[in-house]
């Protein structure tokens, strides 16, 4: 991440965790004295409470801003920890509210709905969606397995689920402009009513405006691709203008039409080079969506959202490149285009697979290799009769001690690999600011 973009991305998460402050300002004018009286403790938790409601549904609609200053996956990272953070203010506020004074009424109703829906979409999302420190306990890990394995918890399922928390943002909204301290103001009431209208109107735009427009520039599967046992390849053809924005390394969501995935959205690594007149990804069956995907037929209907991103190197410094079985797809964008416009950069790509016939155009990174005197690939095989997992003397070998300060690694595959490259390139002395991760699932 360039300078300018951790300026950016600082600037972004003071605006989504200070602007509550506006309206803070406004409920409290003229009354700062009673701030620290009970109901007043409830009201300043229950403004912030709102305000990051509706921030991260504002952060869930993949605003190109958004991702050219920060990254769509770091955007959905802060996504995540603003809806948490959310969830606990809101708690706090209907905690002091009910010690305060409680009465059962419509915005109370709506109130407690709006909690109730949103504490349950977090705690799903935590289970059953998003990986963490909480998968790696050995009973979440099985209770997991078993959610997944009932048809009701499947992704898709899951995903309709989590588009809940729009209704508890709107719940959440009418809740707010029914209390009596916002209706106190005309400018309490603007504030309020702007920000929830702007949340709401951004999503709406997002799940249905933004589709209607991708129907217009779809594109259609030309070929299916088995590159080997469990990996697989899709082609596709625009049907109206070029796909434009795409740098290498990039990722875009794909939505294909078709009943024999069915027609939820999913993220994958663009494969092909920018400016290439097709589109394609490669993909892993490491699930029930993908083990589907590699059966869509030729001419299916494929809408396109993207591209998102910044894992996309800049040939100024020494590169290492890292890629973990699948983790390949964006150095194979990125090569593709060099290899096409030349390698200026000293870049090394060492590519860790289980078995040989998992590395799918191996042939061209060797290719790369001999044609570029500034490219070194190699790669590993962990499998049986292969030379084990890469390991810190590995990487040692192929960073330049007296260019260590300024070498960039891109890192791609499992957490598990992205975890062990992280402390063993950190042991080496490469500072963490830069060493860049693909984490766009």
């Amino acid at each position: 991440m360039t300078t300018r973009n951790k300026s950016g991305a600082f600037i972004l998460i003071l605006l989504f965790l200070l602007s509550p402050l506006l309206p803070l300002v406004e409920y409290f004018s003229g009354n700062w004295y009673s701030i620290l009286h009970s109901y007043s403790i409830g009201m300043v938790f229950g403004i912030f409470a709102y305000g990051y409601f509706l921030n991260t549904l504002i952060l869930s609609t993949r605003l190109p801003v958004f991702d050219r200053i920060f990254g769509q996956d770091r955007v959905m990272v802060l996504h995540g920890y603003l809806a948490m953070l959310a969830l606990l203010f809101a708690g706090i506020h209907a905690a002091y509210k009910i010690s305060f004074h409680f009465a059962i009424t419509r915005q109370t109703v709506l109130g407690i709905a709006s909690l109730a829906i949103f504490a349950a979409v977090i705690a799903v999302t935590l289970t059953a969606m998003v990986s963490g420190r909480l998968q790696r306990i050995s009973f979440m890990q099985k209770f997991r397995t078993w959610l997944t394995a009932k048809t009701i918890f499947d992704y898709s399922k899951l995903k309709l689920f989590h588009n809940l928390t729009s209704v508890a943002a709107l719940l959440a909204a009418i809740h707010v402009f029914m209390a009596y301290s916002t209706k106190e103001s005309q400018t309490r009431m603007a504030i309020m009513n702007v920000w929830a209208g702007l949340a709401l109107a951004l999503y709406i735009w997002h799940k249905f405006i933004r589709l209607i427009l991708l129907r217009r520039k779809s594109w259609t599967v030309a070929e299916v691709n088995r590159l080997s046992p469990g990996i697989a390849e899709i082609s596709m053809e625009r049907n109206a203008g070029n796909f434009k924005g795409q740098k290498a390394g990039q990722f875009a969501y794909f939505r294909f039409l078709s009943p024999e995935c069915g027609m939820e959205e999913h993220p994958f690594t663009i494969a092909s080079r920018p400016g290439s007149t097709s589109l394609s990804i490669i993909f892993k069956e490491l699930g029930d969506y993908t083990a589907k995907l590699k059966n869509i037929k030729p001419g299916t209907t494929a809408l396109v959202n993207g591209p998102y991103g910044l894992f996309t190197p800049l040939q100024k410094n020494p590169l290492l490149f890292i890629a973990g079985g699948i983790g390949i797809t964006p150095f194979r964008a990125i090569l593709q285009e060099w290899n096409h416009s030349g390698i200026e950069a000293p870049t090394v790509l060492i590519w860790s697979c289980r078995n040989a016939d998992q590395m799918i155009y191996r042939a061209f990174f060797e290719e790369c290799d001999k044609l570029h005197e500034n490219f070194t690939f190699i790669p590993v095989l962990t499998g049986e009769g292969g030379q084990g997992r890469i390991e810190q003397s590995l990487l040692e070998k192929h960073i330049d001690k007296a260019t260590l300060d300024q070498t960039e690694v891109f890192v791609c595959g499992p957490d598990s690999l992205n975890k062990a490259c992280a402390t063993m390139l950190t042991s080496i002395g490469i500072h963490k600011k830069n060493i860049r991760y693909e984490k766009f699932g």
